[in-house]
């Protein structure tokens, strides 16, 4: 079969996964999926390929099968790799750092990231960059290091300022005042859930500016007169 009739029968092969997908026909369209990713790797389409590979991620994540998707992200990790494509490989790298923590796998994860990171400030995609230093600070709260989650929310904090993102510079406030709770000061953290508190009414982030506002009150309420 010539390279052509391979290429047409892996995009008949991802478009019937899809059409199974939209129906809830998992399985099958896992299959199809995977068949295109074969066929894709055998016509030598590495880009078809990882888009293919992310399709089947995706669908594990949504079906509860982390270890599958975590080897499918890593598989497109390393083509990439071979690509050369620093941002896409970034991509591929920060979302396998996402489900490792899901999985309780932080050091893995804190790996994942931190190459991701160096991936995005070389591709100059500094918004990407910072949402990874905000995942290594987030990692390293639930590994109970609040100064190294305190260090990257900072880092992440300054750069999302400079970028003008108003709703993710909220959302480093509401982690730093957490990490001071962890840190046992809570008058500390007072002050940085206001400012989130302001920042979300700002932007119209309800859900995030009532459970910030929450947070607060109770903070508030335990610390009586030491939270003015």
């Amino acid at each position: 079969m010539s390279r052509d009739s391979l290429n047409e029968e892996a995009e008949r092969a991802f478009e019937e996964g899809q059409a199974h997908l939209e129906s809830g026909r998992h399985e099958q369209a896992l299959e199809g999926f995977r068949h295109a990713a074969g066929l894709f790797a055998t016509t030598g389409d590495r880009e078809r390929q990882c888009d293919a590979l992310q399709a089947a991620a995706m669908l594990c994540v949504r079906t509860d099968r982390g270890d599958e998707a975590l080897a499918y992200l890593a598989e497109i990790a390393d083509l990439l790799r071979a690509e050369g494509d620093r941002e896409k490989r970034a991509m591929a790298l920060g979302n396998l750092g996402l489900l490792l923590a899901r999985q309780a796998r932080l050091e893995e994860a804190i790996d994942c990231f931190e190459e991701a990171h160096a991936l995005f400030e070389e591709a100059g995609n500094r918004f990407a960059a910072a949402q990874q230093l905000g995942n290594i600070g987030s990692a390293c709260r639930d590994l109970d290091r609040p100064d190294a989650a305190l260090d990257h929310y900072h880092k992440a904090l300054a750069v999302y300022i400079q970028l003008g993102r108003t709703e993710q510079v909220a959302d480093q406030y509401t982690n730093i005042g957490y990490a001071w709770i962890m840190k046992d000061a809570p008058a500390q953290a007072v002050g940085w859930y206001r400012k989130a508190v302001e920042l979300y009414a700002e932007t119209d982030c309800e859900p995030k500016l009532q459970m910030t506002r929450q947070n607060l009150e109770r903070l508030t309420t335990t610390l009586g007169d030491a939270a003015q």
